[in-house]
């Protein structure tokens, strides 16, 4: 508690400082086409988290609890670094953003293995080979990026990065416990200043180091663990994941070039629908509680009829999801037709 505590400390009074220096360097998000905010924000605050979690895990180590394996945070750091840079500079090209995450993803795989069998539940537990390192990097590069996308409403990536990080402390590892309290404190008290109406965005320094370290967190784990907490983490991050894939999925049928801005995210429309951000990030936060409670029990006790059970009831919780998006999307074009 004490590692919790001190990172929620220290990410909350790093905000409140670092929004006045976004402030007076200029670094501010104008609202543009994927935006749902109205004025300009400092951006950039998500630093505030990656002090806090740092903090907070240098003295979990000197207090001889077990931290994340430094090729992690190694990871992380260049992460946030590519991400800092475009904070900073207003954009940096894509493909240089994109090196920069497959290298830190090569990195932690070089240093730490890949998959040895497909991160799934009994028997689609396959060997994968050569294919695991593969395979492994596009799971943490593709996480990374949908993390950013998603980070997108006030308060909603910190709430998702506490809310995964409370799953991980569920799998009962030790090597995550001290780094998965870490994260959440820090995610929290990043909340204190990014809760509607926000005074700071994350930006893509704390978006893409986030979304990184949750995807590369289970690879400080022996393979066999490592390769369930993936499927784990997968779960956690759910309404992550499965938005992030569906509105893909959807813009290239449609044959929209999907990497313009856009707002066609669930929780997107559901704030052009009239919900209020902090009425979404509630919502979808308590409807992944239990898919997380799920996920982390059958993957703790390794029983593959509940993991089963799990990714159901996540497949059933997103129908619902679109279900209430159309639903609030009817309401308002009824409202605008009388």
């Amino acid at each position: 508690m004490v590692v919790f505590l001190l990172a929620f400390a220290v990410s909350c009074v790093s905000t409140s400082i670092l929004i006045r220096v976004l402030i007076a360097r200029k670094i501010l998000d104008s609202p543009n086409e994927r935006s749902s905010h109205h004025l300009p924000i400092p951006r950039g605050g998500g630093l505030a988290i990656l002090v806090g979690l740092a903090v907070a895990l240098a003295v979990a180590h000197q207090q001889g609890l077990l931290v994340v394996d430094l090729p992690i945070l190694v990871g992380t750091a260049l992460v946030a670094i590519g991400g800092a840079l475009d904070d900073i500079l207003g954009g940096v090209p894509p493909l240089l953003r994109l090196a920069i995450q497959t290298g830190a993803a090569s990195w932690v795989v070089w240093n730490r293995g890949g998959f040895a069998v497909l991160p799934l539940p009994s028997p689609l537990d396959i060997s994968l080979g050569p294919l695991g390192a593969v395979l492994a990097i596009v799971w943490m590069v593709a996480l990374c990026n949908f993390y950013n996308f998603l980070d997108g409403i006030d308060g909603y990536a910190a709430g998702q990065g506490a809310l995964a990080s409370f799953g991980f402390l569920l799998l009962g590892q030790d090597a995550l416990a001290a780094t998965s309290l870490a994260l959440m404190g820090a995610c929290l008290g990043f909340m204190v200043h990014n809760w509607h109406p926000a005074r700071v965005f994350m930006g893509d320094t704390g978006s893409g180091a986030i979304g990184f370290m949750l995807a590369a967190l289970p690879f400080g784990l022996p393979s066999g663990s490592r390769e369930i907490s993936v499927f784990a983490a997968g779960l956690f991050l759910w309404f992550f994941l499965s938005d992030g894939l569906f509105t893909l999925v959807s813009r290239l049928i449609r044959g929209e070039k999907i990497w313009t801005p856009h707002r066609r995210h669930l929780y997107q429309r559901l704030v052009a629908s009239g919900l209020p951000h902090s009425a979404v990030v509630v919502r979808i936060g308590l409807a992944g509680v239990p898919l997380v409670l799920l996920a982390a029990i059958s993957c703790r006790f390794q029983q593959a009829v509940l993991q089963w059970a799990a990714l159901f009831l996540g497949l059933l919780s997103f129908v619902v999801y679109i279900g209430w998006t159309r639903s609030w999307e009817t309401r308002i074009t009824r409202g605008v037709g009388d």
